[in-house]
């Protein structure tokens, strides 16, 4: 968790006035870090109420919440009218089974930078998680191959990318050619 933390503020290299779209944004601690580094608006979409209520009262006491906003929905059915300078999506597709909808969605928001995390299976945490998950909270978690995602980056012109591999997973900053693919 720690590892994605600081590769999501690595490759962010200009927080200043930007814009961030938080998708999944759970507790809102990378929100909170986005605020306190400069960043001008911050946007967090959690389909859980209690994380958004959560979020907005951690803001307040933070004293950030002037520079957020936070939404309960499904990123998939909120139309967004402005565009971001980055798009994070951290833990975000442990429970998203289809990644190509949100792909495409982000490819028409067309930020600066999109970096997210995504598992992988490992025999001992897999087992874990479908008893923690699955089981327990009936809630199902989905996991992905490296090369699929990096597959699915690169259909959508996005060529630039840098992926870190995790013990757990994999994280992935991808820059999109915007230019280029006006030019084509």
């Amino acid at each position: 968790m720690f590892d994605r933390f600081e590769f999501t503020f690595k490759k962010c290299d200009s927080l200043k006035d930007s814009s961030i779209l938080d998708i999944g944004c759970g507790t809102g601690v990378y929100c909170m870090e986005f605020a306190n580094k400069g960043a001008a608006r911050i946007v967090g979409i959690d389909i859980a109420p209690s994380m958004i209520e959560f979020s907005k009262s951690t803001a307040e006491e933070l004293s950030v919440l002037e520079k957020c906003e936070f939404i309960c929905g499904n990123i998939l059915n909120h139309n967004f009218t402005e565009r971001f300078d980055y798009i994070i999506a951290m833990g975000f597709f442990d429970y998203s089974k289809d990644s190509e909808l949100l792909f495409q969605k982000i490819s028409k928001m067309k930020p600066k930078k999109f970096i997210a995390s995504f598992p992988k299976y490992t025999m001992l945490g897999g087992i874990q998680r479908y008893i923690r998950y699955n089981i327990i909270k009936n809630c199902p978690i989905y996991y992905y191959k490296e090369s699929d995602v990096v597959q699915s980056f690169k259909s959508f012109g996005c060529s630039n990318y840098e992926l870190l591999s995790l013990n757990t997973g994999f994280v992935i900053s991808v820059e999109f050619n915007w230019f280029l693919n006006i030019l084509l």
